[in-house]
């Protein structure tokens, strides 16, 4: 999908909200996955209408045929519970996976440190905030499954278990499993949350990540070249599509967008990665 060549009008945004993300056109998902604009604009109508609700303002129904330009929007137009609910989900499944810094009792914090080992060789995954001395020596295949592997599991499949509909839990059972190696389960992890949140941005990182190590190639960069038509700006995605090509032979193509992000990117790891990968290139 494409961004739209016309920004949405604010009708447009508070239908949105009102009937919920599964009801809208695919295009307007698509646009606001790419517009810095209209996201914003989204997110604020998000969080003025949580005061407005504060109020116990009833709600009122969208005019469709109103149109009121962005730069005039105002809080006059309510939305349900429900659906502010379904806003906040869907600002969440658009914007990409930002680096954190967890706690150190936080599930996800051994979680993070296996995809700074996993992002040394290969593709970089989202959410990486440094990359480890060492990486993988089993890339691919990742490494033997254990009970601590089992331990760092066990919370995410009884979330994901409960509520297949929870892209966070998807998000991070599928990491444990590419951690331990369990490359199949990755994958029909995220077949199930890809189903629910096809335009979740971690996710499809994910997807194309878990195509590389199942070495699957045409699959992976089919993944990434759908991730970059909605998402251009995304460097990651570019890194990865990168070292497909390299994999494939046409390094000249890798060099390209090497030489791009070698200028550009903003991450110190993305910087070392490409540095990495272009010295590789050379032998």
């Amino acid at each position: 999908m494409t961004q739209r060549p016309e920004h949405p009008d604010w009708n447009e945004l508070a239908a949105l909200a009102e009937s919920g993300p599964e009801a809208m056109d695919p295009e307007l998902l698509a646009h606001l996955a790419v517009c810095p604009r209209c996201l914003a604009a989204y997110g604020d109508a998000v969080q003025c209408l949580d005061e407005v609700l504060a109020e116990r303002v009833p709600l009122a129904p969208v005019a469709r045929s109103r149109v009121v330009p962005l730069h005039r929007r105002r809080s006059n137009q309510v939305w349900g519970a429900g659906a502010l609910a379904a806003a906040a989900v869907l600002l969440v499944l658009l914007m990409p996976r930002n680096p954190a810094i967890f706690a150190p009792e936080d599930p996800r914090t051994e979680l993070q440190t296996r995809l700074s080992e996993l992002s040394v060789e290969g593709p970089i995954y989202p959410g990486v905030i440094r990359l480890a001395a060492a990486g993988n020596e089993r890339y691919r295949a990742g490494g033997p499954v254990t009970a601590e592997a089992d331990a760092l599991l066990a919370p995410w499949q009884e979330r994901f278990a409960a509520d297949p509909a929870d892209s966070d839990a998807a998000y991070w059972l599928t990491v444990g499993h590419l951690a331990a190696g369990r490359l199949h389960f990755a994958d029909e992890t995220l077949r199930r949350a890809l189903q629910r949140h096809p335009h979740a941005t971690s996710l499809r990182h994910l997807d194309a990540i878990t195509a590389y190590r199942l070495s699957d190639l045409e699959r992976a960069e089919a993944a990434l070249l759908g991730l970059l038509a909605d998402r251009p700006e995304d460097d990651f995605a570019r890194f990865n599509q990168a070292l497909v090509l390299s994999e494939t032979g046409r390094t000249d193509e890798a060099r390209a967008i090497l030489s791009i992000l070698a200028d550009e990117a903003g991450s110190e790891v993305l910087r070392t990665r490409v540095r990495q990968l272009l010295e590789h290139m050379q032998h």
